[in-house]
């Protein structure tokens, strides 16, 4: 019986002290028992018993203790989702937060991502935490057992909320999510708080990076919209300030695949905004590597048709302007290609979208 159990201890506590790790792991089973517990009025009494300040010294302890501290974690995460435990122990909460060691050493990582996320949903202890969490995010991201990533993920939604941090490790973090995008629902949105707070994203000139972009957009008719949506923004960003996104855009044939892109989506997927913006970047990185003239000389006639359509459709201001700059640098570099755009009277939509 839980009560009979709560009451024993409360007895004991009161009249006989003790400070042996053993019984100190004892009470922390305890209070694990009762914060899970099914019936809501064991946590009541264990909130109004005046012991319960004790308890929470010996559970505060217990995260010193190797063999306490993953029951610690999860006690933690269960109390801080009690809106009447966390308001009535708010100040000791953020004493022992502080006092946190978000590590990928964790001997149990799914136990304090666990907890993490319940933290996350807290501005107080977002704040606290902001720091320690970005700068081992990528470690524990590595460490993490594959059924916990999704926490983890869920996790970095909310701390990104207002973190000052981010903007310091945003760029490392962005290629990681990009290898989770198409495999974890949460992969893509995250990366979009990222490149939010960090303007000035992009990707590090890696191949593997690039090699998980190109997986994504070759794997454009089976994931998600929003996934394939943040990846290709990325690529944009990166590729207007890097040459060498440029080039391997082009030799691992990703400016082929956004190609298609833009012909398939033209008819299939024009009518929904992410699908807009997903047109909108994709002519974007065309056209950054249409800045390369040998590249312009290489394209056929019909590019032009591709493009010129896509200038001229009602899809938005930005897929419009986007597409006749990819035109007009087809068209700089490229003779036949400029005849092609005179013939299709495409040189009147271009002075009316540049």
């Amino acid at each position: 019986d839980r009560r009979s159990l709560l009451s024993c201890v409360y007895l004991d506590l009161t009249f006989t002290p003790r400070e042996d790790d053993q019984y100190g792991r004892q009470v922390i089973l305890l209070l694990q028992k009762l914060v899970f517990a099914d019936d809501d009025a064991i946590p009541s009494l264990f909130l109004t018993n005046w012991t319960c300040a004790k308890m929470f010294g010996i559970f505060m302890a217990g995260f010193q203790d190797p063999i306490g501290e993953p029951m610690c974690w999860l006690v933690l995460g269960r109390v801080v989702q009690d809106e009447a435990f966390y308001s009535r122990f708010k100040k000791e909460l953020s004493g022992q937060v502080r006092q946190l060691d978000v590590s990928a050493a964790n001997p149990d990582l799914k136990t304090m991502v666990t907890c993490l996320s319940a933290l996350s949903m807290k501005s107080e202890t977002r704040a606290i935490l902001d720091e320690r969490f970005w700068k081992n995010f990528l470690a524990v991201l590595d460490h993490v057992p594959d059924g916990s990533i999704d926490d983890l993920l869920s996790a970095g939604m909310n701390f990104a909320i207002g973190s000052e941090a981010l903007k310091d490790v945003g760029e490392g973090i962005s290629g990681r999510l990009v290898e989770l995008c198409g495999r974890h629902k949460l992969a893509a949105p995250l990366l979009n708080r990222v490149m939010e707070k960090c303007p000035n994203t992009l990707l590090a000139e890696d191949k593997g990076q690039f090699a998980s972009l190109l997986k994504i957009i070759k794997q454009m008719k089976s994931i998600d919209d929003s996934d394939l949506c943040t990846a290709i923004k990325l690529l944009a960003r990166t590729t207007a300030q890097s040459p060498q996104a440029r080039k391997w855009v082009v030799k691992y044939h990703i400016l082929e695949a956004l190609m298609g892109l833009l012909e398939d989506h033209f008819v299939t997927k024009t009518s929904t905004v992410t699908a807009t913006a997903i047109l909108s970047n994709a002519a974007l990185v065309c056209g950054h590597c249409f800045l390369d003239e040998s590249l312009c000389k290489k394209q056929e006639p019909r590019v032009v048709d591709l493009f010129l359509k896509h200038a001229k459709a009602e899809k938005g201001l930005a897929i419009q302007q986007n597409a006749a700059i990819a035109l007009a640098r087809l068209a700089q570099a490229s003779i036949p290609l400029l005849e092609r755009l005179r013939e299709t009277r495409g040189l009147e939509v271009l002075h009316s979208r540049i």
